[in-house]
This record gives C-alpha cells, structure tokens and sequence, in this order.
C-alpha cells in the first residue's frame, strides 16, 4: 500500500506485538503497540488511528472493552480481532463489530490480505459526480440549466437533487420537450447551461423524435456571443420503445450478477449510469466556467 497509515497493534505477546510491528513499519506504515487494554486505549484517545490489531486475553482490560472504547472514541477506526480464544470471544466481537477475526497461530499473508481490504482508498470513478463535487471546495455552484429532452424520456432524471442537497449548489432548472419551444426558452430563461438529447421532436404533435443538429448549431452559436456558457450533448440509447422494455428489464433481471461494465445502455445499469455521468459533467462544465454564487 503506497499510503502510510496509523496500525496499532494490541498484544501481550511480545513476540507477537513485535513481529506484527516490524513486517508493518517495513511495508511503510507508522506503527503504535500497546502490551494491555488500558494502554490501547490510551492511544487510541490520543492519535488517529486507522487500523488497530487487537489481542482478546490481557491484563488490566480485556479486548471487549478496548472494542468498546474505539467505537465511542473513534469509530472510524477498522479493528481485526487476533485471538487463540475464539470460542469464549467470536460471538461477542461479531455483534460489537469487528472487521476480521483471526484464530492463533495466525498467517501473517492472511492478516495482509485482510489489512489491505480494509484500508485501501477507493477512488470514485472518473465520471462520478461525487469526486467532481469534491473538487467545487468551499464553493457554491450557482446556475441556470435547462434541459431539452426526448418527449417520452425512460431516465428518471431529477438533475442534481442529490447535489442540491449536499448544500454545494443552487440551481433553477427547466425542462422542455420539443425543439420548438427551446428556441423560445432559451431567449426567457437565458440558461447558463444547456443540456441537449440528440433526438427530440420538433413540436408537440410530433410522436417520433427528430436529430438536434440544427438546433446544437444555434445554441453553438449563443454560446459564441456568450448568451449560453456551455451546451452538452448527450445520447439516449437508453431510450426504449415500450415493447421491448419488458423484454429487456426480464433479461438484466437474470443478468443482474454480472459485472457492470459488461451491460450496455439499455440496461438499467446502464441508465444509472448514464445519469451518473451526465450529473458529472454537469458539474465540471459549472467549475470551468466559474459558475459560483457570489
């Protein structure tokens, strides 16, 4: 693991407590031992630790109270229990929480394995509105969006509530189903942003959608003279006629356990996902152009 952490190993073996902190200093972390309970708790109030080690049987105070104790004082902290008394200890660590257990004599490439599980950074995917709004810092988004989508949409897209919630952004949204009147909200609702499906139907009556080129032309074109700040241009593949809808929820259904990069974007998955993206860009298009609340 390239990130250092902070490992508390608690043992009343020295041996044990030695070794562990050794193999452990060496693959780059800062390494705290305690020999009983009441030292463990000691410094578990005084330093943010990630990781504690924790021996069951000790003098003083037992594992179950130092379990205790780090759930009160930090219950950040990811604990993996290393005990030869696993019947007098298992059921009681299990219902007060515990990230591992392991029975002595232990493998150390088992502790490891477990270790890494436990404390390595999960980074979000790159597309992931929530790792873009990270990025707005004590910011608050302040934007006009509005949406220009496919008249019978199967996205159930609420744009952004999620990250209106978060009290990261401020935003008046607007939808509209048909070319024709966009041209006419665009000119009312001056938009800072403006979201486009690549088949929308030209007025109300249409029933099948028609390509947006011409009408991407002109918000090209507002955005030139800086009437529009940013267009984006999303696809709906996503989109089904209703009749093979059911047919193909049935399908994902029983493809529900395979991985989701492996499912296209009819699926639900992928609509999720699609949404997820769209929310991304949607935020990083408001950070480029500095779209903030004053």
């Amino acid at each position: 693991m390239a990130e250092t952490r902070k490992i508390l190993v608690v043992d009343d073996e020295k041996e044990i407590n030695e070794t562990l902190s050794e193999v452990l200093t060496n693959r780059g972390h800062q390494m705290f031992s305690a020999f009983d309970g009441d030292e463990a708790i000691k410094i578990i109030k005084e330093n943010n630790i990630d990781l504690v080690l924790l021996d069951m049987r000790m003098p003083k105070v037992d594992g179950i109270e130092v379990i205790k104790a780090i759930k009160q004082h930090s219950p950040k902290t990811r604990i993996m229990v290393i005990t030869g008394y696993a019947d007098t200890f298992l059921q009681r660590a299990k219902e007060l929480g515990v990230d591992g257990f392991f029975v002595k004599p232990v493998r150390l490439d088992a502790i490891i394995k477990r270790m890494r599980e436990l404390l390595e950074v999960k980074r979000p995917p790159s597309w992931s509105w929530r790792a873009k709004a990270e990025e707005i810092g004590g910011h608050v988004i302040k934007a006009r969006i509005l949406f220009i989508e496919d008249s019978k949409p199967s996205l159930p897209l609420v744009p952004l509530d999620d990250l209106i919630q978060t009290g990261k952004a401020q935003l008046e949204t607007r939808f509209i189903y048909t070319q024709e009147e966009a041209r006419e909200n665009i000119k009312e609702f001056k938009p800072d942003i403006v979201i486009l499906a690549m088949v929308v139907p030209l007025k109300k009556t249409d029933e099948l959608g028609s390509g947006t080129f011409d009408l991407s032309d002109e918000i090209l074109e507002l955005q030139g003279k800086g009437i529009v700040k940013a267009l984006i241009v999303h696809s709906r593949r996503d989109v089904l006629e209703q009749e093979h809808k059911d047919k193909l929820d049935q399908l994902y259904e029983e493809m529900k356990d395979v991985p989701e990069m492996q499912l296209d974007d009819f699926s639900p998955q992928g609509r999720r996902r699609h949404i997820e993206k769209l929310k991304a860009r949607i935020i990083e298009t408001c950070i480029e152009n500095k779209l903030f609340a004053k």
